[in-house]
Parts: structure tokens; C-alpha cells; sequence
């Protein structure tokens, strides 16, 4: 991560509106007074973006009440409330101790921005109030024990995970798998199994038709490496226009890899990102 912030590069994000999403998260200067609850909320946080991908909390920007989730403006943090090495100690109550954060203040008049950056852990962190969480989307929500076990499993154990995307080609679509190797450790086999809507479904049909699909490779998939495969072309017509529209075809996946349980997961077509 790049530690040379500035008031300019916080503003940045603010005058883009930027979202927050798994990985980048805003919190008002309120969230770092100091009480109990405030304290516990920045453990559960900070240890939730250390157990899923790491990422970003800025703490002095105030989210937009009518669009939630984007940045609305910057909420300074008064010194006097919470200096970094308060912030530091408070941090440092999660359990085990997250090596490579970086805290790093920017001036803000007589105030200051906490930028705290936070890398993805090799094993997973507990926070003040004895729970485990992970970053969904916008929130920190308490792990199941499978997915605590996963984590502490990234230094011996692949872990794969699977977005979808579609590719435009102008009079019809290509529907591509992105396999990323989340891990610490080399993958040597692994294979994917999609179940994705028939062509053949109609309008009227109650349920929705689908098929199976497999891919296997025995390339090795690396560290922070990705591979696209394609995984089926189509011929969107207007029934299949309308099931996109109305969210209700989905992709369900299963992915399989050396010594990792399997996992499985389902998107709407809807939300696929089209990319030309």
C-alpha cells in the first residue's frame, strides 16, 4: 500500500465519490471518541478488513445521508479526542496483534484525518469483545467457524475465490469466470463447476432451467495471481433481457482446489459487471 497520504489524496476521494466496498470503509470523527463502545467498534473493524482482504478506514469523513456509503465531506478528528497513539493502543487490543498496520494522520487545520491501512492477515484476529468478524460489502459481520478455520488455514492452505463478469461483443455476450488465488500458497489443481440458466427456459416457465458447466486446470495458480476463463457464450434474447432485469437468473458456483474445502457461492446476472 502507498503510506504517502496527504490532505489532497483524502479529498480525492470525497470530490470522485468514491464508495465504500470491501476493502475502503469512512467513519466520522464521532467513531473515535473516546468510550467503550467506540473502542470495541474500532477492533471489530480494523480485525474484520485484517481477516477478509485488508483495506483502508478513514476515520474524518462523514458519509452522505442521502447516498449512503459515499463520502460526503471531511468530519476532522479533534486531537484532543484521539491522538494516534491512542488510536495505536486501541488497535492493538485485538488478539493476535495485526503486524503492518499504518496509521498515518493528515493535518486538517487544527484537526487531523486518520488514514489506517490495514493488510490482509495470514491468520485470524479476534476482536475486543471476544468475536471474530469479516468484511461483507459495507459491514463487519461475525464469521462463521468454517470461514475462522479458513483463515488460519491461509499459510497452509489455497484459497480461492470467483467474480464473474460479461464481456459485450455487440450482438451477444461472454460470460467470464475470474479465479483469484487469495491465498499465500501455489494452487496445482482446481476446478470450477457453474450452473447457469438455460437458453432454452421461456417466458411462462415457473422455474428456471439450468445446466452444468465444468472447467479443470492443472496450471499452477500462484499467489495474488488471477485467471480468466471463459466460461459460456450467449444470444441474450428477450426473455433473457427481462430475467436480467428482474434479477431472477442466477449463477450458482462450486470451485474446487488442492487441500482447500470447497466453496460455493450465487450471483445474480443482474449484477454482473458488463465490460466492453
Amino acid at each position: 500500500m502507498d503510506n504517502i497520504w496527504t490532505l489532497g489524496r483524502v479529498e480525492a476521494y470525497i470530490t470522485d465519490k468514491v464508495e465504500e466496498n470491501l476493502k475502503l470503509d469512512y467513519k466520522a470523527a464521532d467513531a473515535l471518541k473516546n468510550n467503550d463502545k467506540n473502542n470495541k467498534e474500532i477492533t471489530k473493524d480494523v480485525s474484520a478488513m485484517a481477516n477478509s482482504a485488508g483495506g483502508i478506514i478513514i476515520y474524518g469523513i462523514k458519509e452522505n445521508i442521502s447516498d449512503k456509503h459515499l463520502p460526503e465531506k471531511i468530519d476532522p478528528v479533534k486531537r484532543a479526542d484521539c491522538s494516534k497513539e491512542r488510536l495505536d493502543q486501541i488497535i492493538k487490543n485485538i488478539q493476535p496483534k495485526i503486524d503492518g498496520v499504518i496509521i498515518s494522520p493528515v493535518k486538517f487545520n487544527d484537526d487531523v484525518v486518520y488514514v489506517v491501512e490495514i493488510p490482509q492477515s495470514t491468520t485470524a484476529h479476534q476482536a475486543q469483545d471476544f468475536r471474530y468478524y469479516k468484511r461483507y460489502n459495507f459491514e463487519s459481520l461475525p464469521m462463521n467457524d468454517y470461514e475462522v478455520r479458513d483463515v488460519m488455514n491461509r499459510l497452509v492452505k489455497p484459497d480461492l475465490t470467483v467474480e464473474f463478469y460479461l464481456l459485450n461483443r455487440g450482438t451477444c455476450y461472454s460470460l467470464y469466470a475470474n479465479i483469484i488465488n487469495k491465498g499465500v500458497v501455489f494452487v496445482n489443481h482446481y476446478k470450477l463447476i457453474c450452473f447457469i440458466p438455460a437458453q432454452e427456459e421461456r417466458l411462462n416457465s415457473s422455474s428456471v432451467i439450468r445446466y452444468k458447466e465444468s472447467r479443470e486446470s492443472g496450471n499452477i495458480l500462484y499467489p495474488e495471481d488471477n485467471k480468466h476463463e471463459e466460461i459460456s457464450l450467449y444470444n441474450f434474447d428477450e426473455y433473457q433481457k427481462l430475467i436480467v432485469a428482474e434479477g431472477v437468473a442466477k449463477i450458482m458456483w462450486k470451485i474446487y482446489a488442492d487441500d482447500m474445502l470447497p466453496k460455493q457461492g450465487e450471483i445474480n446476472l443482474a449484477d454482473l459487471k458488463i465490460t466492453q
